[in-house]
């Protein structure tokens, strides 16, 4: 007998499951849909406590999934723009342990996984500047701007170009400023190690 449930699961816990592959996507989903400017959002509305809504998983087992062989697929993690390259999950599972289906939340999910585990490619656009060409794409990764308060003070009013915290960038746009990889954050195993890590950076 099936019944639902409500479970706390942490980001890292969630990321965790799609890198052991026990998390996986049916293919009802759509394709991965969110530029690089929603993901910054997304990491704004984390960092300000608002909400982001749940997420639905089917749980299963091995038995099921052996018996129904559904097509699933892995999470996106290094993610170029237009493209949708999801690898094909495993057809046998052995292991005996809990799968997870993800129902509602792969935008998020493939997200969090692409800020945390990965980068973004875009096309930069402009003239001249064909598809084509890998000059014309841009490799990035999510980065916090530790400058962002003092820039923030610093701010003319009626500024166009207010700076963000949050933001998409390749390793030499870092140089311009000071910024703390996203993906660091899995170096540390507690708050007070990071946060020291952080002043560290920051003198």
């Amino acid at each position: 007998m099936s019944k639902n449930q409500y479970k706390n699961m942490s980001v890292f816990e969630v990321l965790q499951l799609a890198k052991n592959r026990t998390l996986f996507l049916p293919d009802i989903q759509r394709n991965y849909e969110w530029k690089y400017y929603e993901i910054e959002q997304l990491f704004e509305s984390i960092l300000n406590n608002y909400p982001i809504g749940v997420c639905i998983f089917w749980e299963t087992n091995r038995e099921n999934l052996n018996n129904q062989k559904p097509n699933l697929y892995e999470f996106l993690k290094d993610y170029k723009e237009g493209e949708y390259a999801n690898n094909k999950a495993q057809t046998l599972f052995k292991d005996d342990t809990d799968f997870y289906i993800v129902l509602d939340g792969q935008q998020r999910i493939t997200s969090l996984n692409i800020a945390l585990c990965g980068s973004y490619t875009y096309y930069k656009g402009g003239r001249g500047k064909a598809k084509k060409h890998s000059d014309s794409w841009k490799e990035t990764e999510l980065y916090y701007n530790l400058n962002y308060y003092e820039l923030i003070n610093n701010q003319q009013n009626g500024d166009e170009d207010p700076p963000k915290r949050f933001c998409f960038l390749t390793e030499d746009e870092t140089k311009q400023g000071k910024y703390f990889k996203i993906k660091n954050l899995y170096q540390y195993d507690n708050s007070v190690d990071l946060t020291l890590a952080l002043k560290n950076q920051n003198m």
